[in-house]
């Protein structure tokens, strides 16, 4: 699981992201963010999660389709585990 976990944070990564959930000094730094990510997966804040892993155009045309609300509840039932 962290492997998988790791994968896709090392490929999301390498975008620019523009949210404020997570701080910049944790998101630019893949040892930081990985552990940062596990706890908020942990904690359930899906949301947040997927603010800070999905690039900005992808997360702009989900959220244009559905409320971030319904996309992290399906998020962490169908993907969080």
């Amino acid at each position: 699981m962290k492997s998988l976990l790791a994968s896709v944070v090392a490929l999301t990564a390498t975008f620019t992201f523009s949210f404020a959930a997570v701080p910049d000094d944790v998101r630019g730094n893949l040892d930081k963010l990985v552990p940062e990510t596990v706890r908020l997966l942990e904690a359930k804040d899906y949301a947040t999660v997927l603010e800070t892993l999905v690039p900005p155009a992808d997360f702009k045309k989900i959220t244009a389709e559905k409320p971030l609300a319904e996309f992290a509840a399906r998020f962490g039932q169908e993907k969080a585990a």
